[in-house]
């Protein structure tokens, strides 16, 4: 298994969007060209702040695999896994492990949004989705009042 060395600059980058609101890969491509010329060490894709929740699977995959090639073997590709259950954000990890991505960043299911949660379905959910052979890192917070649960699988 590859070693990650996290120490550098990791930005959540956008997802251009033409006037149809259909993603623009080409103004995608720019981006990232110009992103990995500013010395970052990977990108993370299909996280909040490029419309990860908001884009069906064979977008997020597009952007995924547009990023990998831009990155090369040596950059840090994290992929936002998302969906409405296990099985959907599963196939996520599926995907993005399949495309190249090297870190998956699972976005918590439906089922624990609110409060209070239990820090171990959180642990086992996030366990049952990892990426097979990749590290697993969660830096998702999930607020609970004044208490926040960190997982690392």
């Amino acid at each position: 298994m590859r070693e990650y060395d996290f120490s550098g600059i990791i930005p959540a980058v956008v997802t251009p969007m033409g006037t149809d609101f259909t993603v623009d890969l080409d103004a995608f491509d720019s981006y990232i060209k110009w992103i990995v010329k500013q010395g970052v060490i990977g990108v993370a894709v299909n996280v909040d702040t490029g419309e990860g929740p908001t884009l069906d699977f064979s977008e997020r995959r597009e952007l995924l695999i547009l990023a990998r090639e831009r990155l090369g073997t040596s950059g840090i590709l994290v992929a936002g896994a998302i969906g409405s259950s296990t099985k959907n954000v599963k196939a996520e990890a599926r995907m993005a492990r399949e495309v190249g991505a090297d870190v998956a960043l699972i976005f918590p299911n439906v089922g624990f949004r609110g409060s209070p949660h239990n820090p171990v379905a959180l642990k086992e959910y996030y366990r049952e989705t990892r990426l097979s052979r990749k590290p697993l890192r969660v830096s998702e917070t999930i607020q609970s009042g004044e208490r926040r649960y960190f997982t690392k699988v």
